[in-house]
């Protein structure tokens, strides 16, 4: 069947989009999220570096799932009829479960990670992982099993105190942004939140700054960007610029992150949705929505795989309580191939 030239333009919206966002898949849970959910230690993988101020970017990786060996007919009546996100939203998160039956069992855990594939670190010994493993994954897989969650697994690990040291170039391009920052700063600049790129196997870099949706001043603070850079050997630069009104913003994202908490676990933790990474990004409008999953092209039940995803999501989100938080914005739903192709 031949693509309308929406559908193409569309597809080329969201490889763009897509190529500055970052998947949320376990692989990038275990290398990056590490050190920011739960626990101390820092990981690379790639490379990104981000500052925040007064506006915090918040990225989701809970979700929830309410278990019980005993549920009355009744209850259970009334629980058919809610949508499943909708259950997961309204109870405790996996990893609040998890710390739970941790610090009931008297076992002393320094980070939970992760949402399919959780990462639990200790402190101690290779003796103290020998002899608190075996444990950790034991009650583990019994909250896994009590939320229905087929899909998760669980590591123990050694909490790791190293920081892996930057390259070369990370640490010019670092340089190069503390400096832009304390030349916009000198000229009363509001950098709510700003962060650099390096493109894979590329000199490409990417500078995305958010200033208060006030400032004027939109061509200077881009020369300083720029010129800073450059005097620090980088010719390749792309500088982005995003006004934002700070307390709607604030409010629009803590209502959506508690939403895409909720999708991310429910979704990446059952085998039947198949969902192996997630992404959103508010810019450009409307608000994208993109679900990567391990479903191929040539399933006979794709069709069927990808109704569930959506219904799912649709139903959730276009609830009553839900629409209220998110004051009815719109968004788009993108589902994703194992080839990497929209499917729905």
């Amino acid at each position: 069947m031949k693509r309308s030239s929406s559908e193409t333009q569309l597809d080329q919206q969201l490889s763009e989009l897509e190529s500055n966002m970052k998947w949320r898949g376990e692989r990038d849970l275990k290398n990056k999220i590490l050190s920011t959910i739960d626990t101390k230690q820092p990981l690379r993988k790639g490379w990104l570096r981000m500052t925040a101020y007064a506006l915090t970017a918040c990225l989701f990786l809970f979700g929830i799932f309410i278990g019980s060996a005993f549920v009355s007919p009744t209850m259970a009546k009334v629980a058919s009829k809610i949508p499943y996100l909708s259950t997961i939203f309204h109870s405790e998160t996996l990893h609040e479960r998890l710390w739970e039956e941790f610090k009931k069992n008297d076992i002393n855990v320094i980070g939970i990670s992760g949402t399919r594939d959780i990462i639990v670190s200790i402190e101690g010994s290779e003796e103290d992982l020998r002899k608190v493993s075996g444990k950790i994954k034991s009650i583990s897989r019994k909250v896994f099993s009590e939320k229905g969650y087929d899909a998760t697994t669980v590591e123990v690990v050694l909490q790791v105190d190293k920081i892996p040291q930057p390259s070369e170039m990370e640490e010019k391009l670092d340089l190069a942004w503390e400096e832009a920052k304390e030349k916009l700063t000198a000229v009363d600049v509001t950098i709510l939140s700003g962060g650099i790129s390096l493109e894979p196997d590329s000199d490409h870099v990417s500078v995305e700054v958010s200033i208060p949706a006030s400032e004027s001043r939109k061509e200077e603070i881009k020369t300083i960007i720029q010129q800073t850079f450059e005097v620090h050997g980088t010719k390749d630069l792309d500088v982005k610029l995003q006004s934002v009104d700070v307390e709607k913003e604030k409010a629009r994202s803590t209502a959506w992150n508690e939403l895409f908490q909720t999708m991310i676990e429910g979704l990446m933790t059952k085998k039947e949705y198949q969902v192996t990474g997630f992404a959103y990004s508010f810019s450009p409008p409307p608000l994208q929505i993109i679900i990567k999953t391990s479903i191929k092209e040539s399933d006979p039940d794709r069709i069927e795989k990808v109704g569930r995803i959506e219904t799912d999501i649709h139903q959730f989100l276009q609830s009553d309580e839900v629409q209220k938080k998110i004051n009815k914005e719109e968004y788009q739903l993108v589902i994703r191939s194992k080839e990497g192709n929209k499917i729905n």
